[in-house]
């Protein structure tokens, strides 16, 4: 399995040579601060992704993902 892990993405564009990386993985994890919905769908459109709500997470995300522990 491979798997891609990024985070703080903040609502910014996520570049384009680590988009492409992850269209060849199984797995993408978002540690935290994604920011808003739009990202997370652009991930999970790639593959099957698991992320974690940051502090800075508008509430359409937070009520998405679970909290960090």
């Amino acid at each position: 399995m491979i798997i891609g892990v990024i985070s703080d993405t903040h609502s910014f564009d996520i570049p384009a040579p680590v988009l492409e990386r992850f269209k060849s993985v199984d797995l993408i994890i978002h540690a935290g601060d994604i920011c808003d919905i739009r990202t997370l769908h652009l991930l999970s459109k790639i593959a099957v992704t698991k992320a974690v709500q940051g502090n800075m997470d508008e509430m359409a995300v937070k009520k998405k993902l679970p909290v960090a522990i």
